[in-house]
């Protein structure tokens, strides 16, 4: 079913985590870096399939959820009870001294920077493993905080190997401790959760239950979003375009409904940067990321000149802010010069693209600028 366009009209805030640990900033960076890797990307229309929806999906994921596996401790306690069932057997905990608590404090903070460590470098058992030795020491020491952020990381973790089924149970354990812990409902922590409840959702097909989950977001956010604070805006128009980002993904997996999604992703990135646009936030990575994703969707229904005019202002405020994908913008531009048939411009934007690409050592995008750029000299060819 469908998403109406309606159900994204609001605006949303950002999440904070819950403060009480010494890892924030190193939980934030690694939670983007797993979780929200799709605002880093830009969809590009490949010249070798002129089908852009595609290239779009290719994006979104596998849309097959990976069961628990059921050798290890983890996957078995995930098929017999909550997480919070079976990762913390016990919510008491013992009397030990101070220096004992000390100890155990410590080499608790060690392992989370040691999961944090293996996340990055791609070794999920090791992570799972280390980051399971943590969340018992948090347990044993009562660092309710620290049990919360080590089950964030450990559904991102899940997140990131689509195995979705897990994902989904550990962050509502993290919304279930967090209201416990005293977190209003409304309150933005709560709401980024959600929100990424949502997406799995979307990438599960569980269509109902994701569409729920975004109207819960942005209902619940309207009314901080109208209460918004300096000193919190760029966090809360940075979660905003995570949001807006997940949307569209969400309202372009509908296959059977291919020319509606477009447009109504091409209409919720509208509003979403719009919203921006009055914040004054338009120098922002996720801004420009999403106004090249809305030039792409233009030219898929053929509006060229939006398209051209999207791409080329997002092309000037990469270059005044430095954004890493300028390679990316400029060649968004160029497919859409040669969508159009005007060879000489999308060679002059590809060249652009390839110098772009090479100073910031983007091979992937120079591979597609070389596809794009074989198809150019057909073109030039069949003029001759």
């Amino acid at each position: 079913m469908s998403v109406g366009r309606g159900i994204f009209r609001s605006v949303m805030s950002s999440c904070r985590h819950a403060d009480g640990l010494e890892l924030p900033t190193a939980v934030r960076q690694l939670t983007e870096r797993i979780f929200h890797r799709s605002m880093n990307r830009v969809v590009v229309d490949s010249p070798m399939k002129r089908n852009g929806l595609h290239r779009w999906r290719r994006y979104l994921g596998s849309r097959n959820v990976a069961k628990p596996n059921t050798q290890s401790w983890s996957g078995r306690a995930l098929l017999y009870g909550s997480i919070g069932e079976a990762i913390l057997l016990s919510t008491n905990t013992p009397v030990i001294s101070e220096g004992q608590r000390k100890q155990l404090h410590d080499e608790m903070i060690l392992n989370i920077k040691r999961g944090i460590l293996f996340l990055r470098d791609e070794k999920f058992k090791e992570a799972e493993d280390i980051l399971h030795l943590a969340l018992a020491g948090a347990r044993q020491i009562g660092e309710q905080r620290g049990e919360v952020y080590i089950l964030d990381l450990l559904a991102n973790l899940y997140f990131e190997q689509q195995k979705y089924e897990q994902a989904e149970t550990v962050f509502k354990e993290v919304i279930k401790r967090e209201l416990a812990l005293g977190k209003p409902q409304d309150s933005e922590g709560i709401i980024e959760v959600s929100a990424k409840l949502a997406r799995i959702y979307g990438l599960t097909d569980q269509y109902e239950k994701a569409k729920a989950g975004f109207d819960f977001c942005l209902q619940k956010l309207e009314t901080s979003m109208s209460n918004l604070t300096e000193e919190k805006k760029e966090e809360v128009v940075d979660l905003f375009l995570k949001v807006i980002q997940w949307g569209s993904e969400f309202l372009l997996s509908f296959e059977d409904k291919a020319e509606d999604s477009v447009l109504e992703a091409a209409d919720l990135i509208e509003m979403g940067l719009e919203k921006v646009q009055q914040l004054g936030q338009t120098g922002s990575e996720a801004y420009q990321t999403l106004a090249s994703n809305l030039s792409t969707l233009y030219s898929w229904q053929n509006r060229i000149e939006d398209a051209i005019a999207v791409a080329t202002e997002t092309i000037k405020l990469a270059v005044t802010s430095e954004h890493w994908s300028l390679s990316h913008f400029y060649l968004n531009l160029a497919q859409i010069y040669a969508q159009n048939g005007d060879v000489k411009s999308a060679r002059e934007a590809a060249e652009k693209a390839m110098d772009s690409a090479k100073k910031s050592k983007d091979p992937e995008v120079e591979k597609d600028i070389k596809l794009l750029n074989d198809e150019l000299e057909k073109k030039m060819s069949e003029l001759k």
